[in-house]
């Protein structure tokens, strides 16, 4: 038991100290600042358990596939998200300069509670893509990988999975408050600013291999 408690809390400080303020710390606390934080919360986890589990037992097998197509996975998963994160900017901005008249208001009230409920799927969905893809050969993942090679693979899981349920959580935190200052549009146009940032440095990462 205590060697299962050690390896936990060894786990959760290595990871925890790890994932804080990395980039899925900080696409988190984008995604939160307009959107469902349940949505985002439980995409994290999602995205994430498999990959702790697979580091944690079965070691080096995520690096059988070649790091080169890891990162071109990845630059292309950025690209898209920054692609989508400018037209979402731009709707936003077409919005705030059209006035709406009364009938469509009335329209958009009666479709509020579908819309809401078809926002959370694709924030969800878009959530649980972002934060696998950033993941995806990241420190931590090697960290994971590295504390298996020392500790039961239970205990790094529970450990590791803490960590990062509590990184999600003030990165989520973080984001909901910044978002309450920041206008929708200029949030869009940063986050696909940061994506399409990502992106080119997984493709500098993946010529220089």
């Amino acid at each position: 038991m205590e060697s299962f408690l050690k390896g936990a809390g060894s786990s959760f400080l290595a990871i925890f100290i790890s994932e804080i303020g990395d980039r899925t710390f900080i696409i988190l606390a984008i995604l939160a600042q307009k959107q469902s934080l349940s949505a985002i919360v439980l995409g994290n986890q999602i995205a994430l358990t498999p990959l702790i589990i697979i580091s944690a037992y079965l070691g080096n097998a995520v690096t059988l596939l070649p790091t080169f197509y890891l990162n071109l996975i990845a630059t292309l998963a950025f690209l898209v998200f920054s692609f989508v994160s400018f037209y979402e900017a731009y709707k936003e901005s077409s919005k705030n300069n059209d006035s709406d008249s009364s009938d469509s208001e009335n329209e958009q009230e009666k479709l509020e509670p579908l819309l809401l409920q078809a926002g959370w799927w694709k924030v969800l969905i878009k959530t649980t893509l972002l934060i696998f893809m950033a993941e995806l050969g990241d420190v931590s993942q090697f960290a994971t990988l590295s504390l298996s090679m020392l500790f039961s693979p239970e205990a790094v899981i529970i450990g590791a999975s803490l960590a990062m349920l509590l990184c999600g959580l003030l990165a989520v935190g973080l984001g909901r408050v910044i978002g309450k200052y920041v206008n929708e549009m200029w949030t869009n146009l940063f986050t696909g600013c940061l994506f399409l940032g990502f992106g080119i440095y997984s493709f500098a990462v993946m010529i220089s291999e």
